[in-house]
């Protein structure tokens, strides 16, 4: 017996063909950074790091340590907010926020291999209206839009731009620190994630300077 299908009928397989092959051809955000940190062949020197040459630790925030960041800013983000991350590496902070929350994000960087990853995830994402990529040095980075400041910086480092996140705070911005905080200043919130809860995050926001 012959089948009779309507043109309507084809018309919605067809659209759900495409929707089909564009949701496995864009890759999860752990499956496109797993394959990355995997890869020794992008920064085979990655590991090789001597103190006092960087201004941030020499690795990535891991994928749940992410997600805790972005779990800890999201009462105070919107899709008009703005999210910075500071010495960001591959962008995977600021890709994540832009996806999660339809945010404006700036991830400043200023490894060239870094850079290249970011781009290229950007692209991938297809995120080019929501993520700027900011190749240079962090400490010229002006933090004009309010929103949220994501640091993973060392402690000495975070002394560096000391008054340029107190000024960003007095605007209105929210800080969320990894690791390390901001030092004689009473954070807001605390919160653990990672691997068996092994990474202290500490939020700060204008409260905080009273």
């Amino acid at each position: 017996m012959q089948l009779e299908t309507s043109n309507n009928t084809w018309i919605i397989l067809y659209q759900v063909y495409c929707i089909q092959w564009q949701t496995s051809s864009r890759p999860s955000i752990a499956e496109m950074y797993l394959d990355e940190e995997e890869d020794a062949d992008v920064n085979p020197l990655g590991h090789f790091w001597i103190e006092g040459d960087s201004l941030a630790p020499p690795c990535q925030a891991e994928l749940d340590v992410v997600n805790g960041i972005l779990d800890l800013a999201e009462p105070y983000i919107t899709a008009e907010s703005t999210l910075y991350d500071l010495g960001c590496g591959d962008g995977r902070i600021c890709t994540e926020a832009s996806r999660r929350f339809k945010c404006k994000s700036i991830g400043c960087e200023i490894e060239p291999h870094l850079i290249e990853r970011f781009r290229n995830n950007v692209h991938r994402l297809d995120l080019a209206d929501k993520v700027k990529v900011v190749q240079g040095d962090l400490l010229e980075l002006e933090l004009d839009q309010i929103g949220v400041i994501v640091v993973y910086l060392l402690p000495e480092s975070v002394e560096m731009i000391r008054s340029k996140l107190i000024g960003a705070l007095e605007r209105g911005s929210v800080l969320i620190f990894n690791t390390w905080g901001l030092k004689g200043i009473q954070y807001k919130t605390k919160a653990t994630c990672g691997f068996a809860d092994n990474c202290n995050l500490f939020l700060y926001d204008a409260s905080c300077l009273i």
